[in-house]
């Protein structure tokens, strides 16, 4: 049974899909393959014991289980592991005769933010064109990391309280008062609506899309 999405509808759950995956020349099998052990490597980051010596994350993910998980035949999954690790995306180190190999899952991505660094300082200001390129980046090292939620809480509150401080500032600059809302209530509507979708597009521009018009 399907239901129409409202505001307030549960999202059921789901795998994260990195974006550098829609361009990479690799069979769609091998990207969901990818998709598998990237979702395993994140509970791997979430509990202990899934770090090599090094401090890397491992996780064991079984030829007949990810078999099972896509879909897919055993000799298709081996296809599709041998794919990623001739792009980079993941190593794998094996274990001995019988034992299931250490999968190492790589991400395509600049470098994540340090503690006490974040991106939520560049809403501050435009960001240039080529900053947007480096949304995917963003997201990823954001999701990764267990901090997008609260990352897009923060916007949200941030584009909120800006958008009234922009839709006062205007109705001041323009004389929208509330003697026009009491002696022409349409003309006030009209006026507030139209500023009320400027101010959007303004907040659209510095805090969402982040880049400046052409």
């Amino acid at each position: 049974m399907t239901h129409l999405l409202r505001k307030n509808s549960q999202i059921p759950a789901y795998m994260a899909y990195p974006r550098f995956l829609l361009t990479m020349d690799i069979s769609e099998t091998a990207k969901l393959v990818y998709v598998l052990l990237l979702d395993r490597a994140r509970l791997s980051m979430k509990n202990d014991g899934w770090e090599d010596e090094q401090g890397h994350v491992f996780i064991y993910y079984t030829i007949e289980a990810l078999a099972e998980a896509s879909g897919k035949s055993e000799m298709t999954v081996k296809n599709a592991l041998a794919a990623l690790e001739r792009q980079g995306l993941i190593s794998r180190k094996r274990q001995g005769a019988g034992l299931p190999s250490k999968i190492y899952v790589k991400v395509q991505t600049e470098s994540c933010p340090t503690e006490g660094t974040s991106f939520k300082s560049q809403t501050d200001k435009k960001l240039s064109t080529s900053n947007k390129q480096s949304k995917p980046i963003q997201y990823n090292c954001l999701l990764l990391s267990g901090k997008l939620w609260t990352y897009l809480a923060d916007l949200n509150e941030q584009a909120q309280d800006r958008l009234e401080r922009i839709i006062e500032q205007i109705k001041s600059s323009e004389g929208i008062t509330e003697a026009l809302k009491a002696g022409d209530p349409m003309a006030w509507v009209s006026a507030m609506n139209n500023i009320r979708a400027r101010a959007e597009e303004i907040i659209l521009q510095e805090l969402i899309y982040g880049e400046d018009r052409a």
